[in-house]
Order: structure tokens, then sequence, then C-alpha cells
């Protein structure tokens, strides 16, 4: 397999993951619960997959602050995935998410900062942890975990995009 095949790979992975966490609430009401927990699996695949090849594209721009949300982003999928309860308590899954989410924004960084990337998707990143850290300070606000789910979604449809589209060979 070519480097530009793996990356477009990575980039489909992006852009269903993107549009499974979007739609994976609306399985509320059409899946049981066993079938709700694989669509979460399969949308947390496919989202995992798609940071590799995210960071992949762009690491040797992307330097340490990069890899230190590359990293990030790593271990939230995992508090997510984990059956964690044990250890974390009932609030492993949210443990997770934001450690996951300050991930993103810290891979967001030097995209918004150098300008290199995928700008679009930085900016969905920043605004999923604005609105989220919003949302934890105003616990009675309804719409701030959504719409952070939302924008943290688009970010990796944002991201897939240009890599399913058109890697360029001179940055692998």
């Amino acid at each position: 397999m070519t480097p530009v095949t793996a990356y477009r790979l990575a980039g489909i992975c992006a852009i269903l993951g993107g549009i499974l966490r979007l739609l994976s609430p609306f399985g509320t009401g059409l899946l049981d619960a066993s079938g709700h927990h694989l669509l979460w699996l399969v949308t947390d695949i496919f989202l995992l997959l798609g940071l590799v090849g995210i960071y992949g594209y762009s690491r040797k721009l992307l330097g340490l602050t990069g890899l230190i949300g590359f990293v990030l982003g790593v271990i939230g999928v995992l508090v997510v995935r984990s059956a964690g309860d044990a250890v974390l308590g009932e609030r492993t899954y949210a443990y997770g998410a934001v450690i996951w989410t300050v991930g993103m924004a810290v891979l967001a960084f030097p995209m918004l900062l150098r300008g290199v990337g995928h700008m679009v998707a930085a900016g969905f990143w920043t605004l999923a942890l604005i609105i989220g850290l919003f949302s934890v300070m105003r616990p009675g606000e309804s719409w701030g975990l959504p719409t952070a789910a939302v924008a943290f979604s688009l970010g990796y449809i944002a991201a897939g995009l240009p890599l399913f589209r058109r890697p360029k060979e001179e940055t692998l």
C-alpha cells in the first residue's frame, strides 16, 4: 500500500467517524443497548484511525505540541473505550471525552498558529473545547455539550476530506 492510499483510507475513516458521531444520538430510539454500544465502538474505531492519519500526514509541521495533542487524543479514546468504571468511576466517559477534546485542541494549536494542516478542522476542535468549557461552567445550559459534540465531529469530517481527496506525496 502506498502512503497516499493509507492517508486516503485514514481520511475516509475520519469522515465516516465524524458522520457516525453526528448521527449516533438519533440511533437511541432505533437501536437496542447492544446495538448502540456497537455503533459507538465502530464510530470510535473510525475516529481513532482517522486521528492517526490526520496526525501522521502533518506530523513534520506540527512539532512537539502536535505530538502532545495526538497522544492526549489517543489517551482520550482509550479512556472513553475502557470499562474504567471500576478505576475512574461512573464519570469515566466524561473524563475520556475531556481528554480527547483537549488533545484535539492541542493538536489544532500549531495548525492555527503556523497555518499548516487542517485549518477548518482546527477551528472546529478549538470551538468544541470552548463550547465544552462554557457548558461545564454553566451546567444549566442544555445545548452546550451537544453543540460541542457537533463541532468535534465536524472537525473530523473537515480534516478527513482533504486527506481523502488529495494527499500530497511530497509531505509524506
